[in-house]
């Protein structure tokens, strides 16, 4: 009698376990199609503030007022400059890129303006 309790606990714990992988594995497949579907948004042209790390892309636009795009300008940020987006702070707005072999924080509000195409 004792083995057929032992043998239905661990039939309850393999449950359990595959119960555990399942969850996981379905987990890491919806985190793989998030990053599919922000490749593929990517493909075309998007704004700055969208960008998954570590991407390269090239400036296509600045669309915004002449206060911040001077600021912008001023950072080293024309068309045709080639951005990468490096670290992102916690809370996930200032980010940092890597603009002409310098880097610089910004903030997403910011980023908004900027229409970027990818590499």
């Amino acid at each position: 009698m004792t083995a057929s309790v032992n043998n239905r606990r661990n039939i309850g714990n393999a449950f359990q376990g595959a119960a555990f992988v399942t969850n996981f594995i379905q987990k890491n497949i919806l985190l793989i199609k998030s990053e599919i579907e922000t490749v593929t948004k990517m493909q075309k042209e998007c704004t700055l503030n969208n960008l998954p790390l570590n991407k390269r892309v090239s400036v296509k636009k600045i669309i915004c007022g002449e206060a911040i795009k001077n600021r912008i300008f001023d950072l080293g940020i024309l068309e045709n400059t080639i951005i990468t987006p490096l670290f992102k702070s916690p809370f996930g707005d200032p980010k940092a890129y890597l603009v002409k072999n310098a880097v610089i924080a910004l903030r997403n509000k910011d980023c908004e303006n900027i229409i970027v195409t990818p590499l």
